[in-house]
């Protein structure tokens, strides 16, 4: 029931919250590839500087996968911020329409109404669930999708 009364005033923003989506994505998929390549460099440039003794050869190619690490680990934090960025423009113009439409109800309440409820109760409640609500679009949704597009990407590493 809650939902259907949320959508409304969800659907005027969706494109934020399918932006944070995609930036989710990308933060994930970047978050996957330093461990990738400290594999490479402790494979590749360590085990086999030690193997063959010629630790020069291979300064490159780490100097490359460190310039790699530090580049996923910059998109990651880019990503990151983006993300919060958006999820959080998507709540806040998404509760500023519930909040109307919440005002517009209560304007339209008896007097009789007003007369039996305390205003200081009213205003906590209003005020309390509204942020509840719009925590729960930020944080639920950061950490849901971010959740699932962790497990997603880690199964794809393991099983292919």
């Amino acid at each position: 029931m809650f939902v259907r009364k949320l959508i409304p005033s969800a659907k005027d923003h969706r494109r934020w919250l399918f932006l944070g989506l995609i930036l989710t994505i990308i933060g994930v998929s970047a978050a996957m590839i330093p461990p990738f390549l400290a594999r490479q460099i402790v494979d590749d440039v360590f085990i086999a500087s030690v193997q063959d003794g010629d630790f020069e050869s291979r300064t490159k190619l780490l100097l490359s996968l460190v310039i790699g690490i530090l580049i996923a680990t910059t998109v990651r934090a880019g990503s990151i911020f983006g993300k919060n960025l958006a999820l959080e423009t998507f709540s806040q113009r998404t509760m500023r329409g519930l909040k109307q439409r919440l005002f517009d109800h209560i304007q339209s309440l008896s007097f009789d109404f007003f007369h039996k409820s305390r205003t200081g109760e009213l205003m906590a409640r209003m005020t309390g669930d509204m942020e509840a609500v719009r925590a729960l679009l930020v944080i639920g949704v950061m950490y849901g999708a971010t959740g699932l597009f962790y497990i997603a990407m880690s199964s794809a590493i393991l099983f292919f």
